[in-house]
């Protein structure tokens, strides 16, 4: 990785750092559960978000289709032309 790259991945660690204990200020943790329970459960819940916005525009724009099965879910295919 470049060092420009690192170090805009150090400052992204940082701001998650700090934006998660400011919604939990009593939170205390070893590295490797910072990294599990801190980074990537929020990216991991970030990303879900993306994925849904991302999943809408393309059912809007034709390229998939939204099946909505009888138990709520939905499945997503190429759109049929």
């Amino acid at each position: 990785m470049a060092h420009n790259q690192h170090e805009l991945l150090v400052q992204e660690l940082e701001r998650e750092i700090l934006d998660y204990l400011a919604r939990n200020p009593v939170a205390a943790e070893h590295r490797d559960a910072i990294f599990q329970f801190w980074i990537m459960r929020e990216r991991f819940a970030r990303g879900l978000s993306a994925l849904d916005d991302a999943l809408a525009s393309l059912v809007r724009r034709g390229e998939l289709e939204r099946v909505d099965l009888p138990d709520g879910e939905a499945i997503y295919r190429a759109a049929r032309r």
